[in-house]
């Protein structure tokens, strides 16, 4: 199964539109697994499948990856990428 981590900062959620972020999630086709906000973090760290993650097998830990959203000067989004972190 192709899962994996992400974290999300909680500030973005302030400067974003949501609409920005739900359009990220669709693009990576990600579907959240586990969800829960850190508060020592600051963030949403989210576990979930993407056909974008590495392939995981039964009973490991998924890795964490970065996730890069490239906007316009408008804030439409023209780009998502992940990066494996761990």
């Amino acid at each position: 199964m192709r899962l994996g981590k992400i974290k999300i900062s909680d500030r973005l959620l302030d400067r974003r539109d949501p609409s920005s972020l739900c359009e990220a999630f669709s693009k990576l086709k990600l579907f959240p697994v586990r969800c829960e906000h850190n508060y020592c973090t600051g963030a949403f760290e989210i576990a979930g499948i993407s056909p974008m993650f590495d392939d995981v097998p039964d009973a490991q830990i998924p890795p964490d990856y970065e996730v890069a959203v490239v906007t316009d000067e408008n804030g439409g989004l023209v780009n998502v990428s992940v990066k494996r972190i761990s």
